[in-house]
């Protein structure tokens, strides 16, 4: 492990609880006095709502103390997505999607999908400060391009300097390189919960206006928790992994495929009726019922050579002739797209059809 990772694993925890600090202090409490001492002097690039991006401390903070006077009230908001990444060993980068929503006199403004991005200093007392603040929207003017600063030992002023270049490079590639970060899973590859969301509502409008058909699909692995206890999660996330590679190499082009959470996915196929996509999800399944657990077992040796003796993997071969069921297979429920349908309507239907062949999984 390097220095930059020790250092990203032992501060990370601090760095996110310092962070939604001051989300509580921003968002809730909405006091300028409790913010001001975690913002360093040099503060650049605040650019929160509707003011445009600023670089230099005496804007930045103008725009606060204006941000906070128009909208006094607290805010509600739910971090939907973060991460946190060290730049050097006392500089690190902060990344996140947040929803909020703001009480504007009487009705209340829902806005998704906030785009934050941070640049924190830590001193060798281990206080966080604030170096670089910015708050966008996908549409906004500017968006920070995060990916585009790596792990070094540059100094605060070259970093900042690195931070000042991305910031005005061209938008709509700053803007890909973010949106790489958030739309993907990272385990397996597929698309992540905030991107398939995002694509079904499009479809969804796209039905909406032109009248077009789709169906989507929602699906777990059948018995997962069991793998999970038996073999333990590294291999459940192996499982994972593998069966999104599977579902990669087997969709078409026009169809999409994100995870939902844990062991469940999402499926989206474009112009697809209810019967076509069952008939999609029948040979899914035939294709996946021939993967077997021991030749998952034994890819995931050879994934990972270092990581058991020839005893131990000995030991956990012959343990799997007791493991319940030997044949991988997933459960699913389809729901074609009708007029006034909303996300919420799909989901619904679909989980109720995955429901049923659980229920039909289990009393057979």
């Amino acid at each position: 492990m390097t220095l930059i990772q020790q250092v990203e694993e032992s501060t990370h925890e601090l760095c996110d609880h310092f962070i939604k600090e001051f989300f509580k202090r921003f968002f809730i409490e909405r006091d300028i006095a409790t913010i001001l001492p975690t913002v360093s002097k040099n503060l650049t690039g605040f650019g929160p709502l509707k003011y445009t991006v600023a670089f230099s401390f005496d804007q930045s903070l103008k725009n606060l103390k204006q941000e906070l006077d128009t909208i006094p009230a607290p805010i509600d908001y739910q971090i939907r997505q973060s991460r946190v990444k060290a730049l050097s060993s006392d500089i690190f980068l902060y990344i996140a999607v947040l929803d909020i929503s703001i009480d504007l006199d009487t009705k209340t403004v829902p806005l998704k999908d906030l785009r934050v991005s941070f640049v924190i200093s830590t001193s060798k007392e281990g206080e966080f400060l604030f170096e670089h603040m910015h708050l966008s929207y996908p549409t906004a003017s500017a968006v920070f391009a995060e990916t585009g600063l790596e792990s070094s030992d540059k100094s605060l002023s070259q970093i900042m300097e690195d931070v000042v270049h991305h910031r005005i490079k061209d938008v709509n590639e700053a803007y890909k390189e973010l949106e790489q970060v958030i739309s993907t899973d990272d385990l397996t590859g597929l698309r992540s919960r905030i991107k398939i969301e995002e694509d079904v509502n499009t479809e969804l409008r796209r039905a909406s206006r032109y009248g077009s058909i789709f169906s989507i699909v929602m699906m777990d692995l059948d018995r997962f928790k069991l793998l999970n206890d038996w073999y333990g999660h590294l291999f459940g996330d192996f499982v994972l992994k593998e069966f999104g590679s599977m579902l990669n190499g087997a969709l078409r082009e026009t169809d999409f495929a994100g995870r939902w959470g844990g062991d469940e996915f999402l499926l989206m196929f474009p112009q697809a009726t209810f019967a076509k996509a069952q008939i999609v999800m029948k040979k899914l399944l035939d294709r996946y019922q021939k993967v077997t657990v021991e030749s998952l077992l034994v890819r995931y040796q050879k994934e990972y050579p270092g990581l058991f003796s020839v005893d131990d993997f000995s030991a956990i071969s012959k343990d799997s002739e007791l493991f319940p069921f030997k044949k991988m297979s997933f459960s699913y429920g389809i729901a074609e797209y009708r007029i006034k349908d909303t996300l919420l309507h799909l989901i619904n239907r679909a989980d109720i059809g995955l429901y049923e062949m659980k229920r039909d999984l289990r009393s057979s």
